[in-house]
C-alpha cells in the first residue's frame, strides 16, 4: 500500500507498547470505528480511529492483528471496500485500499486477519458467498486467491475468523446454512497441493449447540480456542487439541448471563484467553478464562466510555 511503510521499516521502529496488552477495535451502528487498550491499570478511553487514519465511510466489519509489535486493522465499509491501517505507538497510518494492491473482491462483506511467521494473512468473504485469501509481505500484497476454489469444496462461508497457531493459519467460518467449519493452511502442503486442509465440521466433533452465526478464534499456549455465538444469543467455547476437539461448553454459566450476544472475539494473552462480546443492546462485555475458571463478565464501556451501540468487535 502506498500509504504504508514496508515491514522492514516497521521493524526499525518497534512499538514501545507491550504485546501483553489487549487491544479492542469495534464498529458502532453508525459505522464509526473505535479503539481502546486494556492495561494493568484498566481500560483506556476509546479513540476515534477514523479521526486519525481518515474517514472512509460507514464500516460494517473489522478485524485486527499484531504483527512485529504493531497493531494492524482491516475494515470493510458499506461501499464494499476493504481498508487497511497500522497503529504505530500512538499514531495511525492513513487507510490504504487493499483492493488496489491485492485485487478487488466483489461485494465483500466480512474480514478476518492474523499474523503467521511475521506476515499478515487476510481473509475476506463475499456475498456469493465465497472465501478469499491474501498475504501482506515486505514486498507488498499477494493477489487474492479463491480458497474454496483451490480446495474444490464450496461451503458458502459468510463469516470468517483466523489465528496463527504453531506457524500455521487456522480458519473458522460460519456458512449460510449455519455450519461451523475449520480448516488449516499449512506451510508445507498436506493432502492438497494448495496447502489447505479440507474443511472439518466443528460441531460434528465438539457437539451441536444450535445454529451458529458468529465466531472468534485465538491461540493460547499452542492450542486453538474457538468462541461462537448461536442464533439464540448464547456464547459457546471449545478447544482444538492435538487429540481432537473439546466439547462446546456454555461460557455464560460460569461468567454470567448478560443477555443476548450478537458478536464475539477472543485473544490469548499471558497464557489466558480474553473474550469480548457484544450484546443485542449494543453493549460490550469482557471476561478472562484462567486455566479452567472464568472471570465474571465486566462492562467495557463504563471505564472506556460510551460510544453508542456496538455492532461488531475484534480483539488481539
Amino acid at each position: 500500500l502506498a500509504a504504508c511503510r514496508t515491514f522492514s521499516e516497521e521493524n526499525a521502529m518497534l512499538d514501545s507498547e507491550s504485546n501483553d496488552l489487549l487491544h479492542l477495535v469495534g464498529v458502532t451502528t453508525d459505522g464509526r470505528l473505535w479503539h481502546t487498550i486494556r492495561r494493568e491499570t484498566g481500560w483506556d478511553p476509546f479513540g476515534d480511529v477514523e479521526g486519525e487514519a481518515g474517514d472512509r465511510g460507514r464500516f460494517i466489519d473489522v478485524d485486527c492483528a499484531g504483527v512485529n509489535g504493531k497493531l494492524h486493522v482491516c475494515g470493510v465499509t458499506d461501499s464494499r471496500h476493504l481498508w487497511h491501517t497500522i497503529r504505530r505507538e500512538t499514531s495511525w497510518d492513513p487507510f490504504g485500499d487493499v483492493g488496489g494492491q491485492a485485487g478487488y473482491i466483489a461485494d465483500i462483506g466480512g474480514v478476518g486477519i492474523a499474523e503467521v511467521n511475521g506476515v499478515l494473512h487476510v481473509l475476506g468473504t463475499d456475498e456469493v458467498p465465497g472465501l478469499w485469501h491474501t498475504i501482506r509481505r515486505e514486498t507488498g500484497w499477494n493477489p487474492f486467491r479463491d480458497v474454496e476454489g483451490q480446495m474444490g469444496d464450496r461451503r458458502g462461508i459468510h463469516t470468517v475468523a483466523c489465528a496463527g497457531v504453531n506457524n500455521k493459519l487456522h480458519v473458522c467460518g460460519v456458512t449460510v446454512d449455519n455450519q461451523l467449519l475449520h480448516t488449516i493452511r499449512r506451510k508445507q502442503p498436506i493432502r492438497r497441493e494448495t496447502g489447505w486442509d479440507p474443511f472439518g465440521d466443528v460441531e460434528g466433533q465438539a457437539g451441536n449447540r444450535g445454529i451458529f452465526e458468529r465466531v472468534g478464534i485465538a491461540e493460547v499456549n499452542g492450542v486453538l480456542h474457538v468462541c461462537g455465538v448461536t442464533q439464540d444469543g448464547h456464547l459457546w467455547h471449545t478447544i482444538r487439541r492435538e487429540t481432537g476437539w473439546d466439547p462446546l461448553r456454555d461460557v455464560e454459566v460460569p461468567a454470567g448471563d448478560h443477555g443476548f450476544f450478537t458478536d464475539v472475539d477472543c485473544a490469548g494473552i499471558n497464557g489466558e484467553l480474553h473474550v469480548c462480546g457484544v450484546t443485542k443492546d449494543g453493549h460490550l462485555w469482557h471476561t478472562i478464562r484462567r486455566k479452567l475458571a472464568w472471570d465474571p463478565f465486566r462492562d467495557v464501556e463504563v471505564p472506556a466510555g460510551d460510544r453508542g451501540n456496538f455492532r461488531t468487535i475484534s480483539v488481539v
